[in-house]
């Protein structure tokens, strides 16, 4: 059998120290400082040998995993989430490919972090961060979940980073800026001349996450003497709620309903790109034309090359800010307890897009 490859074979063949080729292959702290051609040269010696780190020693060596937790903490029933009908995940994988794109340069890896039958997602982050098992953590959407936000904010000795929380909270926090793209749709709208509006979201009579945007969308609206009326679904309540195609059907059931009754909007604003969906099949299926009959537009800019019309919406970024959650994740990592408490209480706003496409008719005097 052919002796297993050692460092030294590798930054002897390479020309460099056993030092350098350690640094190259497992992007040391002074990774940055190396030339690109000595990291070429050791990358190809290494391949040339079939040399791999051995992780377990470097994590020993280093005191480093290289790897970070997503947390997401979708639900309570892990029944539920086992199901190959819950959530969906297009709003996940964005997240993660931004970050792990920030990731990748320094030799970092990204993990999801789910609920078990015993602990949530952010106690299993937590547990796992502290252990040394993980570097650090991002966590997604905790506004619903206090005891969540609370068991972060009593660890901030340690990398934790929260994404889209509204509430006040001294984690370092990637943040959308809600209003500004709800207001640059109702400004489109405005500009093309619809003034009566009907609004398509889930029913936000009791407290939820869904409260926000219409509360940006209620004061946009006001401030351009625009008219709003109200077209809720049925509140989603457990993640199978969430899975695309039910979204759809749910909110393609409320507008087909709204259109059996006389109505004088011109525009029709839903909540996401998913409901903009069904809102879009119930239109169609009433024997209306979009946009000649009626404007439409979506949020998020998920699914919006694949309507037809091409649908109007406000581009999320949601790639951009895994991205910039992971930039900031390396930023605590590598300056270490300084920088993880100069980072506190800070807040990182992405900026939305409008994305005008063909769903938006122009209906103002003398079009």
């Amino acid at each position: 059998m052919p002796e297993t490859p050692k460092l030294s074979d590798v930054a002897q063949i390479a020309g460099v120290s056993v030092t350098t080729a350690s640094v190259v292959l497992n992007h040391g702290k002074q990774f940055d400082r190396i030339s690109k051609e000595c990291v070429q040269r050791v990358t190809q010696a290494a391949q040339q040998l079939g040399y791999v780190p051995n992780y377990q020693m470097r994590t020993v060596r280093t005191g480093k995993t290289q790897t970070i937790g997503l947390v997401i903490e979708l639900g309570d029933n892990p029944d539920e989430l086992a199901n190959p009908s819950r959530t969906s995940r297009y709003y996940f994988h964005q997240i993660a490919d931004g970050i792990q794109t920030a990731l990748t340069p320094h030799g970092y890896y990204l993990m999801q972090i789910w609920p078990s039958p015993e602990r949530s997602a952010i106690e299993r982050g937590i547990r796992a961060t502290k252990s040394k098992r993980i570097d650090g953590m991002i966590a997604l959407q905790l506004s619903s979940n206090l005891q969540a936000k609370k068991l972060m904010e009593e660890s901030l000795n340690i990398p934790i980073i929260s994404l889209e929380e509204h509430q006040p909270t001294c984690i370092p926090t990637i943040l959308f800026d809600e209003l500004a793209g709800i207001t640059l749709l109702i400004e489109h709208l405005y500009q093309n001349g619809h003034r009566k509006i009907l609004w398509v979201c889930p029913d936000t009579s009791r407290p939820n996450r869904f409260v926000e945007r219409e509360r940006h969308m209620l004061r946009a609206m006001a401030s351009m003497g625009c008219q709003c009326e109200f077209c809720p679904i049925k509140q989603p309540l457990k993640p199978s709620d969430f899975y695309e195609p039910n979204l759809i059907e749910t909110a393609r059931q409320a507008m087909a309903v709204r259109l059996t009754k006389p109505y004088d909007f011109t525009a029709v604003m839903a909540y996401s790109d998913i409901l903009a969906i069904g809102v879009h099949r119930a239109i169609t299926e009433a024997g209306l034309r979009i946009p000649d009959d009626l404007s439409l537009t979506g949020y998020d800019a998920l699914f919006h090359e694949y309507m037809t019309p091409r649908l109007t919406s406000i581009d999320h970024r949601i790639f951009d800010m895994g991205l910039e959650a992971g930039k900031v994740m390396m930023k605590m990592l590598n300056g270490g307890r300084t920088a993880i408490r100069d980072m506190q209480n800070t807040i990182g706003i992405i900026q939305p897009k409008l994305i005008t496409c063909d769903s938006v008719k122009n209906i103002s005097p003398g079009k």
